[in-house]
């Protein structure tokens, strides 16, 4: 047999179990700042326990100095991935170069690539003396042993300087885990001191890789208990001192037990150390009773400081702080400065005002011209009225003097007389429509596009146009007087601007929202596309110059549907004889 395994090889086997289990828990963390390093930490642990658990059992020399030197790749780089956990963990944003990561690994390749080929050299072991009633090896140091034990102790010390600084750096809530892995750390490092310089009792056994199971049991509370991975301390307290709000932490007794560099700006007590501090006389410079964070008030209060014109609001949030029983073991307050956010709600309140005075002022100007529109058209009509009167007895009376010359001027006054009227009216009819509220019931389409053209039928005559309209019309809402004034309009529009003589199509069709379609075609020249966008507003006439009109009647007819809740537009392929199609949607009884 090459091998005699005992109780210590199996303690020792079981220790690089119990690592490489840890290590495999710690895959479900591995994005986690030091999760990596301390992972490979855990196998280099295995490989140097398994080594080590062989070298016990074996019973030749030539056996226990090749499975030192397996044990040996263990013993050499977990140091170096220990400290490069402690690198990245007590500072998440560091990135570690690989060129760091090379010249740490320097020496551990030079040890293990010697330990592989001592035979030749004696340079890590000058001899191994076997013992023939305990089966041990004792190992005697050759020259390079010294260089390679005090680079692994510096590395181990630098990681665990790093530990002990940021233990006294974080919130003290989080210092127990941190003391949990400094202790874990020091255990097998004060094993291997003990076993290099050959202090332990018995010779020959080296206790470091036994206790691994230590530090692992170590390791397994810090995950579950203490959530090793899932806070990370050094980074939040980090973010914490950088963070312009001020925190405090206080316990069941309102004693504050944690703070950041803000709160002592904001309580203007920058050299004070307000630990052990009643979180109420911290409050009180708020203005703030401690006891006013309530459930109505969903614990955040307002406070303010400093004079009149000077002052600085503050809101304060309370968060209760529970340990893993769902028990309140203390209280998170947050400090915000609201000042600026103050001073913009003040300004968009004061600014509502403006908008709503103005808003009112606005509605008064309407109301102004509105009367306005009434009171010119009242104004005109009359005189206008009176002009075609005298034009029909001047005609008379000058009918025996120079008659033809009286006649052509009394024309021209009429006309001119019948325009304003028609003026006036669409003013009329517009400040109507801005102020009625219509009611829609079901109408008769059909007898109120029969009734506008009855209205036409003068111009119809006189221009020979022809109107082709359905047979059939459907059942729509809306108001009959005022759905004849669109008809009216939009009928006229195309006498006026359709072709010679005007050709003139009416047609429908139902479309989405139980609505109906009304359309109106003519065979004029059309209309160019940045026409449409403004053939809608008050006084436009668009294409033709010779036409008679004022351009009301297009906004008479958006402002009519729009009323009815219903949608009007245009479209023209802008090409000679193709012309312009109006229409516009209303309600379906159905």
């Amino acid at each position: 047999m090459y091998y005699d395994f005992t109780f210590l090889c199996y303690l020792r086997f079981f220790s690089g179990l119990t690592a490489l289990v840890i290590a495999v828990l710690l895959i479900k963390r591995i994005k986690s700042p030091g999760a990596p390093y301390l992972l490979l930490f855990l196998v280099s642990a295995a490989i140097w326990s398994a080594g080590d658990g062989f070298e016990a059992a074996a019973k030749s020399i030539a056996l226990k100095v090749n499975w030192s030197s397996i044990s040996y790749i263990g013993v050499t780089t977990s140091p170096v991935f220990f400290l490069l956990f402690t690198l990245q963990y007590s500072n998440p944003a560091r990135i570690i170069r690989k060129g760091l990561i090379i010249l740490l690994f320097l020496i551990p390749v030079t040890t293990i690539i010697i330990a592989f080929t001592n035979q030749s050299h004696l340079l890590l072991w000058k001899k191994v003396v076997l013992t023939a009633d305990t089966n041990l090896g004792v190992y005697y140091y050759g020259p390079y042993f010294l260089i390679h034990v005090t680079y692994e102790y510096a590395i181990l010390t630098i990681g665990l300087i790093i530990l002990l600084a940021g233990a006294f750096k974080v919130f003290s809530i989080y210092r127990p885990q941190l003391w949990i892995l400094i202790i874990g750390t020091l255990l097998p490092f004060i094993s291997s001191i003990l076993y290099v310089l050959k202090l332990l009792p018995v010779k020959g056994i080296d206790p470091t890789p036994i206790s691994f199971i230590l530090t692992g049991i170590v390791i397994l509370i810090s995950l579950y208990k203490y959530r090793f991975f899932d806070i990370m301390p050094f980074a939040r307290k980090q973010a914490i001192d950088n963070l312009s709000d001020g925190i405090f932490i206080v316990d069941v007794n309102n004693c504050i037990v944690d703070y950041n560099p803000a709160l002592c700006k904001i309580a203007e007590l920058e050299n004070a150390d307000l630990c052990d501090h009643q979180a109420g006389t911290i409050l009180e410079k708020l203005g703030i009773n401690i006891n006013d964070f309530t459930r109505e008030n969903n614990y955040s209060v307002e406070g303010r400081k400093g004079n009149v014109g000077n002052e600085i609001y503050y809101e304060v949030k309370c968060h209760p702080i529970y340990d893993r029983f769902k028990k309140e073991i203390g209280k998170l307050f947050l400090v915000s400065d609201i000042t600026a956010r103050k001073m913009i709600f003040k300004e968009i309140s004061d600014s509502n005002l403006r908008i709503k005075a103005e808003i009112l002022e606005k509605e008064k100007l309407i109301m102004d011209l509105d009367a306005y529109a009434r009171s010119v058209a009242h104004d005109l009509k009359n005189p206008a009225g009176a002009i075609v009167g005298f034009s029909e007895l001047i005609g008379i009376n000058l009918a025996q003097n120079e008659q033809q010359k009286a006649l052509q001027m009394l024309d021209h006054v009429k006309e001119l007389s019948q325009k304003m009227i028609g003026i006036i009216d669409g003013l009329l009819m517009l400040s109507k429509l801005r102020k009625e509220e219509i009611e829609l019931v079901p109408v008769d389409m059909e007898s109120i596009v029969d009734s506008a053209i009855f209205r036409l039928k003068s111009e119809i005559d006189s221009s020979h146009a022809v109107i082709n309209k359905p047979s059939g019309w459907p059942q729509v809402k809306g108001n009959s007087f005022w759905i004849e004034e669109v008809w009216f309009n939009l009928i006229s529009n195309a006498l006026k601007y359709g072709g010679k003589p005007p050709i003139i199509k009416i047609q429908y069709s139902a479309v989405p929202q139980d609505q109906y379609k009304f359309m109106i075609s003519d065979n004029g020249n059309g209309l160019p596309a940045e026409s449409l966008a403004i053939v809608f507003r008050d006084f436009e006439r668009l294409g033709v110059k010779d036409i008679q009109g004022y351009g009301l009647g297009l906004p008479i007819v958006k402002r009519i549907i729009d009323k009815l809740g219903g949608e009007v537009t245009v479209e023209s392929t802008n090409k000679k004889g193709e012309g312009c199609t109006f229409s516009f949607t209303m309600k379906s009884c159905t």
